[in-house]
């Protein structure tokens, strides 16, 4: 285990045009595999201490704890999501996300096709065991119980075996592990870290916070706290990576990717921070 990152993979809304989140997010928590207990330790302590709850009886989820509703009329919830996000700060974890727009159309559900945003995470984990820990290999574990139980084990796998893109990524375990959120504090944490990016995003707050919001100024501090778990990942020129980025146009700051951004009536959306397009070199939160 010492040689393995764990890639807690999970998402917050759908890219599906009857979705509720007009900005849905996937994100990876990496964790290295020794470190995993200490954080498993931290969650059961803040759970058991904060909300009287035991590590199996209670599931940290986003769309339960980080609501305007809950912030107002339930301090515990909010002392546990501050106490968590604290915890996050100074747990040694990795943080890569993918930001986009409630698409148009329904996305295919080809058993062959395995969605962008899913194959970015794999590319940008792989590049990042490479830099820093090339002996290593990267498992992703997938929420089992949630939306992205569509066939998505599959789906990876197709590609992992059938794409030279895939093939290329000599870091990534063939096949990824479907697990049960309720008993797996990895994805919770990458629930949590979701939920956090999506409404930060749909709020606009990288235009700045509204001064007479509590809620949202609290949105913006755990957005950094996740900000800071990422790294920049330079591309060599030929690899997966830079062919990755070659095919999109993103912001340097915020990293959206402009040609996912088509609006209804046809023209491309600019990036919501207002800067121009350019070719990206690294990852983003």
């Amino acid at each position: 285990m010492a040689g393995m990152l764990l890639a807690f993979i999970d998402e917050s809304g759908r890219p599906h045009p009857n979705d509720k989140a007009t900005r849905p997010v996937l994100v990876s928590v990496c964790i290295q595999a020794p470190d995993m207990k200490a954080i498993d330790t931290d969650m059961f302590r803040i759970k058991k201490q904060i909300l009287d709850k035991d590590q199996f009886d209670f599931e940290a989820k986003g769309t339960a704890l980080i609501t305007p509703g809950h912030f107002k009329n339930t301090p515990r919830k909010r002392e546990f999501v501050d106490a968590f996000f604290n915890l996050v700060d100074k747990w040694n974890v990795r943080v890569f996300a993918d930001v986009m727009h409630r698409p148009l159309n329904p996305p295919p559900t080809d058993v062959t096709f395995l969605p962008a945003q899913f194959r970015s995470q794999l590319v940008r984990i792989d590049r990042y065991l490479e830099l820093n820990y090339p002996d290593k290999i990267a498992i992703a574990l997938l929420d089992g119980n949630g939306q992205q139980d569509n066939k998505i084990a599959l789906r990876y796998n197709n590609w992992m075996y059938r794409t030279h893109s895939g093939r290329s990524l000599s870091r990534i375990a063939d096949s990824p592990y479907s697990v049960d959120s309720k008993i797996t504090p990895g994805i919770q944490i990458a629930d949590m870290a979701a939920s956090v990016i999506r409404q930060y995003y749909e709020k606009e707050l990288f235009s700045g916070t509204p001064t007479n919001s509590e809620y949202l100024a609290s949105i913006a501090r755990y957005y950094g706290i996740l900000k800071s778990k990422t790294v920049d990942l330079p591309s060599t020129a030929g690899s997966t990576m830079a062919r990755l980025q070659a095919a999109r146009r993103v912001c340097p700051l915020c990293r959206e990717r402009n040609d996912l951004t088509a609006t209804r009536g046809g023209a491309r959306a600019s990036p919501a921070c207002g800067r121009l397009p350019v070719t990206p070199h690294g990852s983003h939160v």
